[in-house]
């Protein structure tokens, strides 16, 4: 999809994976809701404002074994207002932040499990629910990556989560008297 989208279109699934393969090259995305249910989505110079983005939590796998997977910014794209309900974060067989730029976001309930943030930005974000298994990065070989602002005082991290790469602990909100581990 490339231009502005006002509806999204269906997709059909891949006739091996069954899974729909979305995709979204310079494309200008408002108002809508997408969901993440067994698919395989690749964003590209894109922009997505005020976007529901929700994936169902069981079951993971579809009925070939397959899970919804992708990235939210293989090229930059730029998430403003959007919420992320239920996600699974995961490098392997889940969604990635990748190169997105995600402004005034909210995360409910997103699954962080093995997720890898090094090129994304968060700017004025909100997280909920547990956090388990991620590595935050404030920079990486493209250069800092920026995070300010964000709320995670409504998170429970577990000791699976790291703050690596000079990441801005103190421009952060955190739950009280939590301390983000900066040598995991």
């Amino acid at each position: 999809m490339t231009g502005p989208v006002e509806e999204l279109p269906s997709v059909e699934a891949d006739p091996v994976s069954g899974l729909r393969r979305p995709y979204f090259f310079a494309a200008s995305v408002s108002d809508t809701f997408l969901g993440l249910d067994d698919v395989s989505l690749t964003v590209e110079w894109s922009d997505f404002t005020n976007v529901h983005f929700r994936q169902r939590t069981r079951p993971i796998t579809n009925e070939r074994g397959f899970s919804a997977q992708g990235s939210f910014g293989n090229s930059p794209a730029y998430y403003r207002d959007c919420v992320f309900e239920g996600v699974r974060f995961k490098q392997l067989g889940g969604f990635t932040l990748s190169r997105g730029w995600f402004e005034r976001c909210t995360f409910i309930n997103c699954r962080w499990e093995g997720h890898f943030a090094m090129s994304a930005s968060l700017v004025d974000c909100t997280f909920s629910g547990r956090m388990n298994g991620c590595a935050w990065f404030g920079g990486s070989e493209r250069g800092p990556n920026v995070h300010r602002g964000n709320d995670f005082s409504a998170v429970q991290f577990t000791n699976n989560v790291g703050w690596r790469s000079s990441f801005p602990i103190h421009n952060q909100r955190w739950p009280e008297g939590y301390v983000p581990p900066t040598n995991v």
